[in-house]
């Protein structure tokens, strides 16, 4: 019987981490499509249904200054897909609305809270508390769009 359970929690542990390999290369709405489960179960199992244990999928996210513009750093995995730009100048941190702002507050109904959990993150990163554009999905249209920042 104790070989059994072993055995089951070695497949969770290994499916927790396909899962989070997954939505790090991904995204979780894509992840979401590619396996066919849902997002909300996606989470449950990668995350336990916490959204600081979903935000420490970009603990591993590349810092670059931007060859367009100097004042500006990146965030991104690879290049052309910023997650995160910090404007050095106003001290504002534009995030990704479809992999991160939009996935705290649909998927773990965060509203206000969700800055706090951005915050709290880009601190232990860079040691800078930087404010946040409320509405970021409507002012990223004052700027180049994340993706094609260099």
């Amino acid at each position: 019987m104790k070989e059994i359970i072993r055995q089951i929690l070695k497949e969770e542990r290994s499916l927790k981490s396909k899962l989070t390999s997954m939505v790090k290369q991904y995204g979780l709405k894509k992840t979401s499509q590619l396996i066919g489960i849902d997002v909300k179960s996606i989470n449950r199992i990668a995350f336990n249904g916490n959204p600081n244990d979903y935000i420490k999928i970009f603990d591993d996210l590349e810092m670059v200054p931007s060859e367009v513009k100097p004042e500006w750093i990146l965030f991104r995995r690879k290049p052309g897909k910023n997650l995160m730009v910090y404007d050095t100048v106003s001290n504002i941190l534009y995030v990704d609305w479809d992999e991160i702002w939009n996935i705290l507050s649909r998927v773990y109904k965060l509203d206000w809270q969700k800055q706090s959990v951005v915050g709290d993150f880009f601190i232990s990163k860079t040691g800078i508390k930087a404010r946040f554009v409320d509405n970021f999905k409507e002012k990223t249209f004052q700027y180049p769009s994340m993706a094609t920042v260099k």
